[in-house]
């Protein structure tokens, strides 16, 4: 229920608290100390795939947040529990990558690769190989700055709506375009006028 509540969530900080507190309710495997290993598996699959889900969300609003260095050790940790898991991957390729470390995310990729080809035979995602081209790269786009201008429109936070407002409905009205400025002497309400109609639109 946490984790779904996170999801609806346009704040990243607010979805890293509850998804915090989703993973903050785990208590080891489900099913370890009154079930077989293969029935434990077979029955709480889903459990572990959500916890896994938990992780790679809270990770993405954090590397979202250019908190990429803060979470390193932790993804580390988590993707040599989950060596096939490539979303991990990934993101620890990206947060080694913007914290300037970019062999060790070439070496993340290069790991990876080994083991799914000696082990399965198969080769990382078209996505993950991409990244690696992008590493390689040093391509611009990996950086928080670009990402984030590059990104679609988003919600942003407003200061709260005003409480009284009166009059200028016909600025209002008028007000649509992509682009509007408006102008006028101190204290006639410019402000005011513009955090109404922000939160309007």
């Amino acid at each position: 229920e946490l984790c779904v509540e996170a999801r609806g969530m346009s704040d990243d900080e607010a979805r890293i608290r509850v998804l915090d507190e989703a993973l903050a309710l785990w208590n080891g495997p489900a099913l370890a100390s009154v079930a077989p290993e293969e029935t434990r598996a077979r029955l709480s699959r889903h459990l572990d795939e959500a916890r896994l889900l938990a992780f790679e969300e809270r990770f993405d609003a954090h590397l979202r947040l250019g908190r990429h260095a803060e979470i390193i050790h932790e993804l580390t940790e988590l993707e040599a529990e989950h060596p096939y898991r490539q979303q991990l991957a990934a993101q620890l390729m990206l947060a080694l990558h913007r914290s300037d470390r970019g062999p060790e995310a070439l070496a993340v990729y290069q790991q990876l690769y080994q083991r799914l080809d000696n082990e399965l035979g198969v080769e990382p995602s078209p996505a993950l190989r991409q990244l690696q081209i992008q590493v390689l790269r040093d391509d611009p786009a990996l950086n928080l700055a670009t990402e984030v201008r590059a990104s679609k429109p988003g919600p942003r936070q407003l200061p709260p709506e005003p409480a009284v407002f009166v009059g200028r409905t016909a600025e209002l009205a008028s007000a649509q375009g992509p682009v509007v400025a408006f102008h006028g002497p101190g204290g006639v309400g410019k402000s005011t006028l513009a955090l109404k109609l922000a939160h309007s639109v």
